[in-house]
């Protein structure tokens, strides 16, 4: 048996400002703000302690995760989130929440603790003990054999780290099983849609990594039938043209150094980026509630997509060979701004293509959090690098046509490809290498026809420069 207590702290709990300029003005702006987003973390662990206190797991810990996010530093906030992950039964999770906390606790005014066997296998238990205060008199205790018994309405763990099953996620194919902590399966009220009638999914599935984050969502049947065939007619009768190449370091003379959407784009209306947040807004709660849907920034877009090499003679990028991340601007301190990106399959005819998570080989890096994550992952892969590894192998007798056919090379692997199906919406955090993917047999049959070629809907969801673990 594993008794879990809660501790909380009401005192609120300031840092000093460690952006990167030293002008008085914006270190004033950024306490200010950073001040703002403990102050929201305070009473959102407040009102999530209320939820766990009436028995809503599900609610606290999405609470809890929200908390942690906005006020990242706080030690507190991640020890409530691991133990709230607990109750879910979520123990890879769990773990790495308390790692985080763990982590922070030098320095930290707090209680100490102690904590936790490292491995859950052959029964082994993982303790938390915590300090007895005046903050946790009426805390409640939890069991982790309930946990694992009694899983709560809406979430059910399908698989997890260390299960003797293989795991599995209709229409993906996984390549690195041991990048997986848990595989779980949501089911979403549609009372939570702003409009049911427009989203038509109830639930989906997510995989998680080693560290608790999202690598994949996948969410089938995303909107009701006459919307796909709006928007698909919508694509249909659109003015496509090529993707804008961005001239490798300003200089356009060697156009395959640049970088470009591999193929043909058209933008989508403001009203189809509100209508696609507006579905996505329920199921991301439920993965990462502090990335706030109602305040993306006017960087989020919706675009229609046609992967198809150039004509000419650079038929396809140097990058377009290697997985990328969706980066748009760097915060102060040196993290990437969040963002989410999807992809919603429009065709019938390209089940062998989609999207492939990938992970860079020489630094384990996939989730790329910070500019300098991308420095070294991405740093490492670029063919411009005189510094990238394996400098001396060709680019493209590594990664020969048709480039997206590969699942592995020299730099990086895949993770898993989430494959297209009509009407499926697969998401990810963008700062995440990834790229698209296309069999060979697939990759044949190509088409500048949006009526016949390998047609989707990409979306990109920027949230604000702050409030993103």
């Amino acid at each position: 048996m594993l008794a879990l207590t809660f501790r909380y702290f009401l005192a609120a709990t300031w840092f000093l400002s460690i952006g990167r300029s030293a002008g008085g003005h914006l270190a004033e702006h950024r306490s200010r703000q950073r001040h703002s987003l403990e102050q929201r973390s305070e009473a959102l662990t407040t009102e999530a302690l209320a939820l766990a206190d009436a028995g809503d797991a599900v609610g606290s810990a999405d609470l809890f995760r929200k908390a942690s996010s906005l006020d990242p530093r706080n030690s507190q906030r991640h020890e409530n989130l691991g133990v709230s992950l607990m109750r879910l039964g979520l123990l890879d999770e769990a773990r790495a929440a308390l790692n985080r906390a763990k982590r922070l606790r030098s320095g930290f005014p707090m209680g100490t603790y102690a904590m936790y066997t490292e491995e859950f296998e052959d029964g082994a238990s993982m303790e938390i003990e915590a300090e007895a205060s005046s903050c946790t008199e009426d805390a409640s205790e939890y069991h982790l054999d309930q946990a694992l018994e009694q899983p709560p309405a809406g979430v059910e763990v399908i698989w997890r780290r260390g299960d003797n099953t293989t795991p599995e996620i209709p229409g993906v194919t996984i390549y690195k099983p041991d990048q997986i902590s848990n595989i779980v399966r949501y089911t979403v009220d549609p009372r939570r849609f702003a409009d049911p009638a427009d989203c038509g999914f109830t639930g989906f599935v997510a995989a998680f990594d080693l560290r608790g984050d999202l690598i994949l969502g996948s969410i089938d049947n995303f909107f009701v039938e006459w919307i796909v065939k709006r928007l698909r007619n919508t694509a249909l009768r659109g003015s496509w043209v090529w993707a804008h190449i961005d001239p490798y370091k300003g200089d356009p003379s060697n156009a395959r150094k640049g970088n470009s959407f591999p193929g043909m784009r058209i933008p989508a209306a403001q009203s189809t980026t509100s209508l696609t947040a507006q579905c996505l807004k329920p199921a991301l709660e439920m993965i990462n509630p502090a990335f706030d849907m109602d305040s993306v920034t006017d960087s989020t877009k919706t675009l229609f997509g046609l992967l198809h090499p150039r004509p000419g003679p650079v038929r396809w990028l140097d990058k377009n060979r290697l997985p990328h991340t969706d980066v748009h601007e760097v915060n102060a301190d040196g993290t990437v701004q969040a963002c989410y990106a999807s992809v919603l399959a429009l065709t019938r005819d390209f089940n062998r293509s989609g999207t492939g998570l990938w992970v860079e080989r020489s630094s384990g890096l996939s989730l790329l959090r910070t500019e300098d994550e991308n420095h070294l992952a991405q740093g490492s892969m670029d063919p411009f690098n005189p510094n990238r590894r394996f400098p001396n192998l060709d680019l493209l007798a590594e990664v020969p046509n048709p480039p997206y056919s590969h699942t592995q090379h020299a730099w990086a692997e895949a993770i898993m490809v989430a494959e297209l199906r009509y009407n499926r919406f697969s998401f990810y955090d963008a700062r995440r290498l990834h790229q698209a993917y296309c069999d060979a047999r697939d990759a044949s049959r190509l088409t500048t026809d949006p009526a016949k070629g390998r047609l989707t809907m990409n979306s990109f969801f920027y949230g604000p420069a702050a409030g993103y673990g």
